[in-house]
């Protein structure tokens, strides 16, 4: 990855029926109750979440970068691979279930089918995802951010339980340049579930996933310009869009589009 950071960055998140993984390893991921039903009645129910996040990890060659619990979903930005991710995901929300429905009660699933994940792609996506997650509970209105005992800011700004935050503190310099991220209000990240791209908006999203010249793909090895179809495949654009911007073929694209990364 090159180190820099934008004053602005937009970021989509688009739930797809074939998921597409960033090359760099890291995903944005959002779980939900199923129907938003809450997931934490109690600071006990967050705990015992946190230390199966926690176990989930061990063992295993992937990190958390960032997290924060809010009522009915979770957002966790994570570095693995994509068979270390699937198994992270399904042992997490698989004990939780059990414990969830031990002590409320409920039966049946807890957390939506699919679990929502964006692939981060540059270094400027990945400081703009740590940012929004930590402003989470400001968004929904809860507390400010560095009031807010459910996330990975206290980490960032003082000791380390879960999460590994030395590759985005390398990137700022520290935990000063942190603080200044936090307090930049020109960086944006928008989570666009389930919704494409408008035409006229296409090129600007493509940009913020890739920053490349994008009719230079056809250019590459098929496996690298393949993995880079689908990454902008799953920032929204539709096979049509993509086949605008790069000049690729549709058939191409949509043979790219029947691949995992």
């Amino acid at each position: 990855m090159h180190r820099y950071m934008t004053s602005s960055e937009e970021v989509i998140l688009v739930p797809r029926h074939r998921r597409v993984y960033a090359e760099s390893g890291v995903e944005h991921i959002v779980i939900r109750g199923v129907g938003r039903m809450v997931l934490f009645d109690s600071d006990e129910d967050r705990w015992y979440f946190l230390g199966l996040m926690q176990e989930a990890f061990n063992g295993c060659d992937a990190s958390l970068v960032a997290w924060c619990l809010m009522g009915n979903h979770v957002h966790l930005l994570v570095r693995s691979q994509p068979d270390d991710l699937s198994r992270i995901m399904h042992q997490l929300c698989m004990r939780y279930t059990q414990y969830f429905n031990r002590v409320t009660g409920h039966t049946g699933h807890v957390f939506e089918s699919r679990f929502f994940n964006q692939p981060i792609s540059t270094d400027s996506q990945l400081l703009a995802a740590v940012r929004y997650i930590h402003l989470n509970p400001v968004k929904a209105g809860i507390a400010a951010f560095d009031a807010y005992r459910w996330s990975s800011h206290r980490e960032y700004v003082g000791e380390r339980v879960y999460v590994d935050a030395d590759d985005v503190l390398e990137l700022l310099g520290g935990v000063s340049g942190y603080r200044e991220l936090m307090s930049n209000a020109d960086m944006t990240y928008e989570m666009r579930l389930g919704k494409r791209t408008p035409d006229e908006d296409c090129e600007r999203v493509a940009r913020s996933v890739l920053d490349v010249d994008l009719r230079g793909l056809k250019a590459l090895d098929p496996p690298l310009r393949n993995a880079r179809l689908r990454t902008l495949h799953a920032a929204g654009l539709s096979v049509r869009q993509i086949a605008m911007l790069t000049g690729i073929g549709s058939k191409t694209v949509s043979r790219a589009m029947s691949q995992r990364a």
